[in-house]
């Protein structure tokens, strides 16, 4: 009870999407992309379980002060999706949002700060496996 197991082989899925990215000021970057997919399980032709059918991606960061300095929001979407095979109920969709910003101190020591799971939605990707509501990180990066 309470463990996710699939039991099932194979699947047909079929997807579109497209992802734009801009750099319009020094610095500045935003990336936008979304895709559409069909899935289908072989046997049976039902639903794959936990496959959404519409995910989405964004990013927006900002590099400063000779690019030793970055700030990036990510964030990400997917849609409602159903949790069984016989498509009797779904999960609502999933959105996250993310903040993390670094700055090098050195070419191999930098600080690095984050804020994860900034969003105040459904926290619950996988039916009974919630995420933490806020997630704050901080740390030195070494590089070598």
């Amino acid at each position: 009870a309470g463990v996710f197991v699939p039991r099932y082989g194979s699947a047909r899925v079929a997807h579109a999407g497209a992802e734009v990215s801009l750099q319009r000021m020094q610095g500045v970057e935003v990336s936008l992309g979304a895709t559409y997919r069909h899935g289908r399980l072989v046997d049976g032709d039902t639903a794959i379980p936990h496959f959404a059918p519409v995910v989405g991606q964004a990013v927006l960061s900002y590099a400063f002060l000779e690019q030793k300095g970055l700030i990036q929001l990510t964030g990400r979407f997917e849609g409602a999706r159903y949790v069984d095979r016989a498509e009797s109920a779904q999960v609502d969709p999933f959105f996250d949002l993310d903040l993390d910003a670094s700055y090098d101190l050195t070419p191999s020591l930098g600080l690095v700060v984050g804020l994860h799971n900034i969003t105040s939605g459904s926290l619950e990707r996988w039916p009974r496996y919630p995420r933490p509501p806020l997630v704050f990180t901080s740390g030195l990066r070494v590089q070598w």
